[in-house]
């Protein structure tokens, strides 16, 4: 009668470890799931607010006076990826900020830009930096 006590108690608390165990490793999984969704996001919006800023860069090549106070512009229409861009001051410095919209991971960027030349529309920029 002892033995079959001993073996029932050592199948429940084997039982149990691996119970615990399984646990662990789903939720394990489910972190690691999540943490690699944001990594996801968060590089999309940066990607997107780059975009913005190139989108941005190429209207004031084109135009060396152009200003915008916001600007929703569309990147991809399958997915409907959006960013907003915004270009302050008539004349250098010039500044171009970029937001990207992505729900939790919203990213930022200011661009100053230094000079421009209007013959060759290359511009200078004094720095490129995520905010």
């Amino acid at each position: 009668m002892k033995n079959g006590y001993t073996i029932l108690i050592v199948i429940l608390v084997l039982t149990a470890v691996g119970i615990l165990i399984i646990t662990t490793v789903n939720f394990l999984g489910v972190d690691e799931t999540k943490m690699s969704l944001s990594q996801r996001d968060s590089g999309l919006g940066l990607y997107l607010s780059t975009a913005c800023a190139e989108e941005a860069l190429m209207r004031i090549r084109e135009r060396a006076t152009y200003t915008t106070s916001g600007l929703r512009i569309l990147i991809d229409s399958a997915r409907r990826y959006y960013c907003w861009f915004s270009v302050v001051n008539r004349d250098p410095p010039k500044y171009i900020y970029t937001r990207s919209e992505i729900a939790n991971f919203p990213r930022n960027l200011e661009i100053k830009i230094e000079s421009i030349e209007r013959r060759t529309g290359r511009i200078k920029i004094g720095y490129w930096i995520e905010k």
